[in-house]
């Protein structure tokens, strides 16, 4: 499975991870890494085309508690129509990567 995107958390920034691309739906799976000596809340969800940031109904992990060294993956998300992936997190050095497959 091709990766589509990578980022690195700064502590308390919102960040659109991935954008499905217009008139398309992608497959993902998207995985969270806790590199930080903390422990990290992290925050998934999808968000609608021209979304700055996500309503409480768009989110899929919501201050999920992810422990120094851990990691969390969520497999089976269907962006469709540029619709973006959101992730947050408390803490800095929390790496996200989304990968899958864009139809």
């Amino acid at each position: 499975m091709p990766r589509l995107a990578a980022r690195l958390l700064s502590a308390s920034t919102d960040y659109i991870v991935y954008s499905a691309p217009t008139q398309s739906r992608a497959t993902v799976t998207v995985n969270f890494c806790n590199q930080s000596a903390s422990p990290a809340y992290i925050r998934l969800a999808l968000i609608g085309a021209g979304s700055g940031s996500p309503s409480f109904q768009d989110y899929i992990e919501f201050d999920a508690t992810l422990p120094s060294g851990a990691s969390l993956e969520r497999t089976g998300l269907t962006p469709f129509n540029s619709e973006s992936i959101f992730a947050r997190s408390t803490v800095s050095n929390v790496s996200v990567v989304v990968w899958g497959y864009t139809e």
